[in-house]
């Protein structure tokens, strides 16, 4: 309160007089001066802010060494709350957040960070947080995020999250421009005089009796990294080569190509220290596969991975460790066939860049959660209230179902309040609250940043749109996780099944049957049916069957982004068991 104070009275608000505009009034200050302080707390500056880069400095480069314990210690060290000058984990938050916009939105920096891939470090979370973070600072957004990150994750997931991104970053320039870790972090993030300053000053504070991001008397020297495993040419290529001949069928077009994808490979994995000539590499190669080539459109992975089941299926047959190695080639196996459906949502993206802004933009225009967007933001005026939790009061749910023109429940009691958790208006309600066109505090909600911008513009600013789309996509297929109960994963699971079929029969290829099963047709789910009713599935006379139910060409774009955002909501819920 000491630090809100002088904020609030820059608006008129004395704390000791409660101000004017009763209770109200105060709320609404309160709020702004809430986002203000938390808008500084994420910007730290001076020796705080030094400490953040030698905290994110020090995690990149132990990543880099393959010194996992220490990149853990480095961010256990960092505080919850300030002490004295260490960095509290809100400063490095932002901090890196801020280096993440900074070096993506650098034109010089484009070709080295096309591809940054995330380091198999941590939880599935952090990974999770780290690629949506990347990809936000592609379009210089991942500071702007922060605050409806926090909604969904904790502080240490999104501050690993944040640690992974800036060592993802710092090592795809290293080995763009073909030097070591260290020496790009010195020159870009923090030079060696600041990290050994910040590192003093830290080591004083701690004897001091307080708390420091570094822990012992005695400042420690960044670890060395260690030189990347040099690949080896396999032993084997010979046999493989032979191998592959005899075969009926193979992954590439003729051996040669087949023998080279493996030798890529075998380079790749032996940079990131897995050894493709054990069984027990397959898996985690797998994932850095899926992704180093997040920004492709799935047919390299999808190569990889066959190349990857032909070489274990050849290691089983020679008997080498046959057992093992037929593990392997059945993870190589589940991996290409999961990519499949990836890779259908990777196709449908990139042919929805080449889709004319304009249409995209008449097509968005036909939604009631793009036009009622308008009639929200009246609704909101200046504020309104809403729950502690920050969502639409029962009494005035029938009021926004109407704006949506959805079902309403405006009833009382669990079961109401579980119709109300699964419905379009939390998930409309919920994208808006993303794309930053409505935000909450304080049991209020306001305006958001985008508001003003979106009111301005003639059409729908179009970037924003889709994120909404998107957003309403996402909430409204992991719906059944938001309310819980037996059943929801896998109504989810389903959901995701049977859409996944759709986007994929209009990008030419649909996952298998592994993937979408006997859910994938049929009668819609609840999920997608109220999708449908949102206008993002439609009915069309169809060769083979009719109707057939298709995305509109405009929404394929924003509607296969909602359903790799799904992906990544379902994954999440099943890592925290």
């Amino acid at each position: 309160m000491a630090g809100l104070a002088p904020m609030l009275e820059e608006q008129g608000i004395e704390l000791s007089e409660a101000g004017g505009g009763g209770i109200a009034g105060v709320n609404e200050a309160l709020a702004r001066a809430a986002a203000q302080h938390r808008i500084s707390v994420l910007s730290p500056v001076g020796a705080r802010r030094t400490g953040a880069l030698v905290a994110l400095r020090r995690f990149a480069e132990a990543l880099a060494g393959g010194d996992q314990e220490a990149a853990r210690g480095v961010l256990g060290e960092v505080e919850a709350e300030p002490k004295g000058d260490a960095p509290a984990i809100a400063h490095v938050i932002g901090t890196g957040a801020s280096v993440l916009d900074d070096w993506f939105t650098d034109a010089a920096l484009t070709d080295a960070l096309a591809v940054a891939p995330i380091a198999g470090w941590g939880g599935k979370p952090a990974r999770s947080v780290a690629r949506d973070l990347v990809g936000l600072a592609r379009r210089g957004r991942a500071f702007g995020s922060l605050e409806a990150l926090r909604r969904r994750r904790s502080g240490p997931v999104i501050l690993e999250g944040v640690a992974l991104g800036v060592a993802a970053a710092a090592a795809a320039r290293a080995s763009s421009a073909g030097a070591p870790i260290e020496a790009v972090l010195a020159a870009s993030l923090v030079d060696d005089a600041d990290v050994e300053a910040a590192l003093a000053r830290a080591a004083a504070q701690a004897g001091a009796g307080g708390q420091s991001f570094v822990r012992g008397k005695t400042p420690p020297r960044p670890r060395p990294v260690r030189a990347p495993a040099v690949p080896v040419e396999d032993p084997l290529a010979a046999e493989f080569e032979a191998w592959l001949a005899a075969q009926d069928e193979i992954a590439a077009p003729s051996v040669g190509d087949e023998l080279a994808m493996l030798g890529k490979m075998r380079e790749l994995g032996g940079l990131r220290g897995i050894d493709l000539g054990q069984p027990g590499a397959v898996a985690p190669f797998a994932e850095l596969l899926r992704e180093a080539t997040a920004a492709d459109t799935g047919e390299l992975e999808q190569n990889a991975l066959a190349t990857l089941r032909d070489y274990a299926g050849f290691r089983s047959g020679r008997g080498d460790d046959a057992e093992a190695w037929e593990g392997a080639r059945v993870t190589a196996e589940h991996a290409l066939r999961r990519g499949a459906g990836t890779a259908a949502l990777r196709r449908v993206l990139a042919a929805a860049d080449a889709v004319d802004p304009g249409a995209r933009g008449a097509a968005l225009a036909e939604l009631r959660i793009i036009t009622g967007v308008g009639g929200m933001l009246d609704w909101i005026g200046r504020s309104k209230e809403v729950t502690e939790q920050g969502e639409i009061r029962a009494e005035d749910h029938p009021r926004i179902a109407e704006l949506l023109g959805a079902a309403a429940d405006g009833g009382t009691g669990a079961e109401a309040d579980a119709v109300r958790a699964a419905s379009p208006v939390r998930a409309w309600w919920t994208a808006l609250s993303y794309a930053g066109i409505v935000e909450t505090a304080a049991a209020r909600a306001r305006r958001g940043r985008h508001a003003v911008e979106w009111s301005a513009a003639q059409t729908p600013p179009l970037e924003l749109a889709e994120q909404i789309v998107a957003i309403f996509v996402a909430e409204t297929i992991a719906a059944p996780l938001v309310v819980g109960g037996p059943g929801g994963r896998a109504r989810t699971t389903a959901a995701i099944s049977q859409l996944l079929r759709i986007v994929g029969a209009e990008a030419g290829t649909a996952p298998g049957e592994e993937l979408a099963g006997a859910d994938g047709a049929g009668a819609l789910s609840d999920e997608l049916a109220n999708l449908a009713a949102a206008g993002l599935l439609v009915d069309v006379e169809a060769a083979e069957r009719s109707p057939a139910t298709v995305v509109p060409e405009g929404l394929r774009g924003a509607v296969a982004r909602g359903l790799l955002l799904s992906m990544e909501l379902l994954t999440a819920d099943a890592s925290r068991d």
